[in-house]
């Protein structure tokens, strides 16, 4: 006997022989599995501990010999949303035969139906007439009329005149027409004579029948809604190399499995779900949607191709996808307006951002807590429009705070001037330096508020990072920094390396202590969006782009080879149109939503009134200072006259000492009671103490001391940096 050859257990640890699982009779098929060593002890042991209760058990199965048949009824008849889109697209179909046959066609079915049921009357007609006058005699007579037998004739007509009087004298006769008038006088009586009119009519009309020299009636093409049939969805496939042909003899080849019904979606469009073989990935087919449009004959953007993963209430696999194929161009027409305009307020923690509508016209939303957004697109494409979309959004929540910089230094962002903590508008040097300031005080703060969350418990703090309890308890508000152009604030030779160092460091640990980034450039490369900042937001939108390069710049490596190219003409078509690919990896095309220059200011205000109301309006919009300040921290006490002098500034910057001196002099008159006056000597010596010195630039014609630099050290000490500068700091 030879040795049989044994393979090991992955399940048991133990070896099993193969003669187990080889084909045999019934009543010889004998499995025998081992539990691995101590297993049974160790079950027991547990199931005796009173202490510890078991947290599952451990099941040992057997080979599957025997593997269940499919389902009786297909899996999408349990499915709500797809027997519901089947049944409605079984009503429009019925809808769209009444109107064909009950409008289109109804004045030919009118006039063939009085053809026919005229025809029908006349043969009823002569038909009894015959009967009654017994009119088959007539041939007969004029038979012996031809043969010149005139007793057959005479003998002809005796019996005809004695057939007409047995028919119509006959009690069959008689009978018929005393149960016609009864009728006819019942239905009267009840006031149903037109339905028996109208049996009599339908009679007619089918005794009628068709006109037998009539000529054939011209065929008609009528246009139903295409739905292409499981056939021609697989010869699609294969045509595009997705499915595997047949051989030359016709055999073998792949098919499309359908899961779903073919149906048409309220006439815009076909839709189904299908299968794809064994081993070939739903993902194929969605990098190849230009070449399924072209085996359909329509354009790409008319095709929706999307995976259908698994859920509770849907059997997705990696195979599987939802295929939706438009009649006609779906982001056609002019742009849908923001539903922003009427929203009268915004929770960031629990509310998705809309923005905008994809092919099969559903809302796209996307949510920005915790997360950030970076879009990209050559001018012209409506990239200022769709981040500011979302930061609209945003602006009607009272307790988010913006800090705005708008790299081209238009118009585009003005209406954030209302609710804006910090408001930055063109990217010189100046702007430069205060937006690198800006993001300094944020990386400052967002380091702080770690340090906060570290010390607290796992039950204060149970996601390890930020929540709405704790923002609202610690004064941690959520922070989104808009930055519109960001290639300008990039380009500067003396701030962008430390701009793109600051924003990765924010974009890398910023989202859990609410902390958001909301991107756009219109020069996407790698040097404007380097890699390692590009990688860690969450959401990236690109408009169109020059090429697939530019667009990986965007979306990320290795999305032009999943399909997703910014680059192809569809993105063109229409102004606002996107691909969005989130933090999954995957895709979508659609068109986003329109805010008007004046709709974006009646948002803002709204925003503003809900600023006051809350109390969260601060720092440019407020008229106040808009250093980021530890909220819990002891209030830092200003010097008072340096307080003063920020105050004569930001109505009049820059102002020469002895003129700054005598203006505040003139606003603060008990100033000159004090213990230590206040003069122009005195004033300048503090200023000079504080680190604020007077210097001539930009242009000044004398040496003066500007915003920016009391400002500056204000900001200082409120961080608390000491109030006396170290030496050097002044002149």
């Amino acid at each position: 006997m030879t040795e049989q050859p044994t393979t090991p257990n992955t399940a048991t640890a133990t070896v099993v022989d193969l003669d187990a699982y080889r084909p045999a009779a019934p009543d010889a098929v004998t499995v025998v599995l081992t539990k691995p060593e101590g297993v049974e002890e160790r079950m027991a042991a547990a199931a005796d501990d009173s202490e510890h209760a078991p947290i599952g058990s451990l099941a040992i199965e057997g080979p599957v010999l025997w593997e269940p048949p499919a389902p009786a009824f297909p899996t999408w008849i349990f499915k709500r949303e797809t027997l519901l889109g089947y049944l409605g697209a079984k009503r429009r179909q019925a809808w769209w035969l009444f109107k064909v046959h009950g409008v289109r066609k109804a004045p030919g079915y009118t006039w063939t139906a009085t053809r026919r049921t005229g025809r029908g009357l006349r043969r009823t007609w002569l038909g009894a007439y015959g009967y009654l006058m017994a009119t088959d005699y007539g041939n007969m007579i004029s038979d012996a009329k031809t043969g010149r037998r005139h007793d057959l004739v005479v003998a002809l007509r005796d019996q005809r005149r004695k057939a007409i009087k047995s028919r119509v004298k006959s009690a069959r006769t008689a009978v018929v027409g005393i149960g016609v008038a009864t009728v006819l006088i019942v239905a009267a009586a009840y006031g149903y004579l037109e339905i028996v009119g109208l049996a009599a009519g339908l009679g007619a009309f089918v005794a009628g029948g068709p006109d037998p020299k009539a000529p054939a009636e011209a065929a008609v093409e009528i246009e139903a809604p295409p739905v292409p049939t499981d056939a021609y969805l697989t010869e699609a496939f294969r045509k595009i190399g997705i499915l595997a042909k047949p051989n030359k003899e016709g055999e073998g080849g792949e098919v499309l499995r359908i899961v779903s019904p073919i149906v048409n979606d309220a006439g815009l469009a076909w839709m189904v779900t299908a299968d794809l073989p064994g081993g070939k990935k739903a993902s194929a087919a969605i990098a190849k949607r230009e070449d399924i449009a072209s085996a359909f004959g329509v354009d790409e953007s008319q095709v929706h191709i999307e995976r259908v993963r698994v859920s509770k209430s849907d059997g997705g696999h990696a195979g599987r996808f939802s295929l939706w194929v438009a009649n006609e161009d779906p982001f056609g027409g002019a742009p849908v307006r923001t539903p922003l305009i009427k929203r009268e307020s915004f929770d960031i923690w629990t509310d998705l951002v809309p923005v905008g509508l994809d092919a099969r016209g559903r809302k796209v939303e996307i949510p920005m807590m915790w997360a950030a957004i970076l879009v990209g697109a050559i001018p012209r494409q409506g990239k200022t429009f769709f981040i500011r979309n979302i930061a609209l959004a945003l602006a009607l929540d009272p307790h988010v705070r913006h800090i705005v910089a708008n790299g081209k230094g238009d118009r585009s962002w003005k209406s954030f001037k209302k609710i804006a903590h910090r408001y930055i508008n063109g990217a010189g040097p100046e702007e430069c330096a205060e937006l690198v300031k800006a993001l300094t005080e944020v990386q400052r703060d967002m380091n702080r508020r770690n340090a906060l969350l570290d010390g607290l418990t796992d039950e204060e703090c149970p996601e390890d990072k930020l929540t709405a309890d704790l923002a609202k308890k610690h004064g941690m508000q959520p922070t989104v920094i808009e930055i519109d152009e960001l290639q300008r604030f990039i380009e500067n030779p003396k701030h962008g390396d430390k701009i793109i160092e600051l924003l990765v460091d924010i974009a890398k640990v910023g989202p859990s202590t609410g902390y958001i980034l909301a991107l756009a450039t219109q020069r996407p490369d790698a040097n404007c969006i380097p890699p390692a900042l590009r990688d860690v937001i969450a959401y990236r939108a690109a408009l169109k782009v020059m090429d697939w390069r530019s667009s990986e710049v965007i979306l990320g490596a290795g999305t032009y080879g999943k399909g997703y190219d910014a680059s192809s003409e569809e993105l063109g078509a229409h102004k606002g149109m996107a691909l969005l690919v989130r933090e999954d990896g995957v895709g979508s095309m659609l068109r986003g939503h329109l805010a008007e220059a004046y709709e974006a200011g009646t948002i803002c205000e709204r925003g503003r009134q809900l600023r006051i109301k809350a109390g969260t309006l601060t720092g440019d919009a407020a008229g106040t200072s808009a250093a980021i300040v530890d909220p819990t921290a002891d209030p830092v006490e200003l010097p008072i006259w340096l307080v003063a002098a920020e105050e004569i500034l930001r109505e009049s910057s820059p102002i020469t000492p002895a003129a700054l001196a005598e203006a505040i002099l003139a606003a603060h008159p008990e100033f000159a009671d004090r213990d230590k006056p206040f003069t122009a000597r005195s004033f300048g010596m503090a200023m000079s103490r504080w680190g604020c010195a007077r210097v001539k630039k930009n242009g000044a014609t004398a040496p003066s001391y500007w915003l920016e630099d009391v400002t500056a050290v204000i900001e200082r000490i409120e961080h608390g940096g000491p109030v006396d500068a170290p030496k050097g700091d002044a002149e």
